[in-house]
């Protein structure tokens, strides 16, 4: 989901940043401060294949690979998916930035 279709509080507090590594890149999806999940190119794939951008997601209860697409921005939606399912099945809430700065 882009910036643009994200609610205020959102904005905030799910942030995609890029992360390059040596045989792969990508973009991690940051939650806060913490890193909550991923999308990048898998290099073990065979080639003809055309779903190479791995979605993966590292909180507690969701499986790691959350599949595999043809692009960077579904891997990322998928991904984007994944952590409000898992924020809404644990009862919790997205806090806005005037929340979350407050003393």
């Amino acid at each position: 989901m882009s910036k643009e279709h994200q609610p205020e509080g959102e904005k905030a507090l799910m942030e995609w940043k890029n992360d390059t590594k040596r045989y792969s890149a990508g973009e991690i999806l940051y939650l806060g401060h913490w890193p909550v999940g991923g999308a990048h190119h898998d290099t073990t794939v065979p080639r003809g294949t055309k779903a190479k951008i791995r979605a993966s997601c590292s909180l507690p209860g969701l499986k790691d690979c959350q599949g595999y697409f043809e692009t960077l921005e579904e891997a990322k939606a998928r991904v984007e998916k994944a952590v409000r399912h898992w924020i809404k099945k644990g009862g919790l809430a997205l806090a806005s930035q005037q929340e979350t700065s407050a003393p």
